[in-house]
């Protein structure tokens, strides 16, 4: 009896748990805007972000804005990870080319900031970074290297994993860009007005015999 009571206990209190913890990134209702988005992004860096390549003591802090309406890719990488320096290479590529609708925020494991000011610099990194010693506040956790994608509303969209998958369910580069396309597909189609379907039957025989001419 104790030992069911104690087990009861222990659910209750996972279950309050679970119910008080506040998400990050909860679900929004359709048609979200730019400043919930905005919100979120300021909640899951509350260090800022800067460029990448800087001492956070000498940067600039950018504007939040720049992730707005834009995928977001949170990075998590590290200089010495071999991992990391074969994918990186790919990254710094896929951006380039598609930066109009992505952007990168990386996420430092380096023991030092030198290390990590060195490393983006060396690899051309060409876009944001949490400061190092930063936080950043994710509903996903992220391996290395891994990157967690995020939709333009601030969603969870997609995890990319950076080398050869280990499981079915985890993508790489690949998936990422033709799912970003279905993305905004789905999202086109869903603002498009809907016509009304043509009537069909008795109705459009009868204007059919109201439209000739009599002999």
């Amino acid at each position: 009896k104790n030992r069911l009571l104690s087990a009861f206990a222990g659910t209750s209190a996972l279950l309050l748990a679970l119910l008080f913890v506040p998400a990050l990134f909860a679900e929004p209702e359709r048609g979200g805007n730019a400043d919930d988005a905005a919100a979120a992004w300021e909640k899951a860096f509350p260090d800022g972000l800067i460029k990448a390549g800087q001492k956070a003591s000498a940067a600039k802090k950018a504007n939040l804005r720049a992730l707005e309406g834009k995928f977001v890719g949170v990075y998590h990488a590290r200089s010495t990870c071999s991992g990391c320096r074969k994918f990186t290479p790919q990254l710094v590529d896929f951006y380039r080319k598609n930066k109009g609708d992505i952007e990168i925020v990386l996420l430092q494991a380096d023991n030092t900031e030198e290390e990590a000011v060195a490393y983006a610099k060396e690899t051309k990194m060409k876009w944001l970074a949490v400061p190092f010693g930063g936080s950043a506040k994710l509903d996903r956790g992220l391996e290395i290297p891994g990157m967690a994608v995020y939709a333009p509303d601030g969603t969870f969209f997609m995890s990319v994993y950076c080398l050869k998958p280990y499981r079915s369910d985890q993508l790489t580069l690949e998936n990422l860009r033709e799912r970003m396309d279905a993305f905004e597909t789905g999202k086109k189609a869903a603002a498009a007005p809907k016509t009304a379907p043509a009537k069909s039957g008795k109705n459009n025989k009868k204007s059919r015999a109201r439209g000739k001419k009599a002999p």
